[in-house]
């Protein structure tokens, strides 16, 4: 026999030994299940906790032989109980949850924001009969989410403030100033006659030039800040920009709108004004488009904006590290109302906006922070 087949040999009679025994794998893996970070609990379908790690000891402040034996209602606040019946039915149906956001309450009464990731629990038979959760404490991340949110809306709020003073000077100031110096030109047109062709003429051009100034200032204004919204509501402010964007820039505007509640929240009409009032511009601007269709939606849970446009389009995977200032001030916008935000695109075939404000902001924040979401078309 050669020195190889000597070492094979020793191996295959060793290996027996070598193979964990089912004792082992078992205590193996409580250990690695009593040394994890997160909380690792199990319970059977009627909610009656199992088993309770040491992580989830450290979450809830509930000793295993505390919480082992109690109902899981322990750690669920009251407002939440039917959110956990919708869990177990899933868990019935054999589903996997993973990174579900939700909150849950410790032993002191405190609530903690956690992330579950939940897997069916199967016997031998391969009968479902419980459930194990992974629950990860990401109160920090959601205080630093909630101080971000309150960041964007402080700026997108002076960001509108500064908007509403710089309309209101352009319209009471340089308009008004404008519109005295075309009256000037038109005196001195009307007392030259036909005296002096030449003169006349180009005082004319200059009377033009002034008058066209006033009114893309009038637009400037307009576009700053509508008081059309305020005054004739979200509907007919938007029809009315509509309108006017597509006469102005020679484009076919499709605008159309249904069922929606009444009243309508101001920072709620705000946002969506806003939101068309971008989406246009960028379907014109960047998207060389000749058609846009605007609808508004309303329904018992919020209002949905669809703008999709016949234009260029772009590659959402390319273009998304480098999102303009206008796209990305949409998706503040929605965020700021817990709203949800989507852009599909792809070239050549358009680009559509989704977006969907709440008309009750929640009483906490949104189960997924990350409202934002790039589909490709196809």
């Amino acid at each position: 026999m050669t020195t190889a087949q000597s070492v094979s040999q020793s191996l295959v009679e060793e290996l027996p030994a070598l193979t964990p025994t089912p004792d082992y794998a078992i205590d193996l893996l409580a250990t690695i299940v009593d040394g994890s970070d997160d909380a690792i609990i199990s319970k059977t379908l009627d909610g009656i906790i199992t088993s309770w790690n040491a992580g989830a000891e450290r979450l809830f402040g509930y000793t295993a032989q505390e919480a082992v034996g109690q109902h899981i209602s322990l750690i669920i606040p009251l407002s939440l109980r039917a959110e956990e019946a919708a869990i177990v039915e899933r868990v019935h149906r054999g589903e996997r949850i993973e990174h579900f956001d939700t909150v849950r309450v410790d032993k002191d009464g405190k609530t903690h924001d956690i992330s579950l990731t939940i897997s069916p629990l199967r016997d031998s038979a391969g009968n479902i009969i419980g459930a194990s959760k992974i629950a990860r404490d990401i109160t920090e991340r959601k205080e630093i989410e909630q101080e971000r949110l309150e960041l964007s809306g402080r700026l997108i709020k002076a960001q509108e403030e500064e908007r509403r003073r710089l309309a209101r000077e352009l319209h009471d100031d340089f308009s008004q100033r404008l519109a005295l110096e075309a009256v000037a030109l038109q005196t001195i047109l009307d007392a030259i006659g036909n005296s002096q062709p030449n003169v006349s003429e180009r005082l004319r051009e200059v009377l033009k030039g002034v008058r066209e100034l006033g009114s893309d200032l009038h637009s400037l204004s307009h576009d700053l800040h509508s008081s059309k919204l305020e005054i004739l509501g979200l509907a007919q402010s938007v029809s009315s920009l509509c309108r006017e964007f597509s006469r102005q820039h020679k484009m076919q505007i499709d605008f159309d709108e249904a069922a929606l509640p009444e009243p309508i929240p101001s920072e709620t009409a705000l946002c969506l004004f806003r939101v068309v009032q971008e989406g246009i511009q960028n379907a014109n601007k960047h998207g060389r488009a000749s058609r846009v269709e605007v609808r508004l939606t309303g329904c018992p849970t919020g209002i949905t904006l669809r703008l999709s446009d016949n234009g260029v389009g772009f590659d959402l995977s390319q273009d998304y590290a480098s999102d303009g200032i206008g796209i990305l001030s949409m998706k503040e916008r929605a965020r700021m109302l817990y709203g949800t935000f989507e852009i599909r695109s792809e070239p050549m075939k358009g680009t559509q906006i989704t977006l969907n404000i709440p008309v009750r902001r929640p009483t906490r924040q949104p189960d997924k922070p990350n409202i934002e979401r790039y589909v490709k078309h196809g």
